[in-house]
C-alpha cells in the first residue's frame, strides 16, 4: 500500500475553480481596505482578527486540494453476503 499524500495531478489544482475562489477569498480583506481606500465605503479596515480568520481559512481550503483525500482500501471492514 503506497501512502502517496499529495493528489497525483498536483500541477493542475490551479484549473480548479475552488482553488480560485479561495484565492479570491484570501484576497478579500485586501479588496475591502482597498474600496474604503477609494472611498467607495466608509468605515473602519476589517478588523485583524477577521482579516486572519479569513485567510487562514483560505490557506487551508488550498492547501487541502493538494492532499490525496482518496480512502485507502484496507480500512474498510469485509461484509459477507447472506446467505
Amino acid at each position: 500500500m503506497s501512502k502517496q499524500v499529495i493528489v497525483s495531478d498536483w500541477k493542475q489544482v490551479f484549473r480548479y475553480y475552488s482553488t480560485w475562489a479561495l484565492a479570491v477569498l484570501a484576497l478579500v480583506p485586501d479588496i475591502y481596505a482597498a474600496l474604503v481606500a477609494a472611498g467607495l465605503f466608509t468605515g473602519d479596515d476589517m478588523p485583524d482578527a477577521a482579516t486572519w480568520i479569513i485567510r487562514g481559512v483560505a490557506i487551508m481550503g488550498i492547501v487541502s486540494r493538494f492532499i490525496n483525500q482518496a480512502k485507502p482500501q484496507g480500512l474498510h471492514p469485509q461484509v459477507d453476503p447472506p446467505q
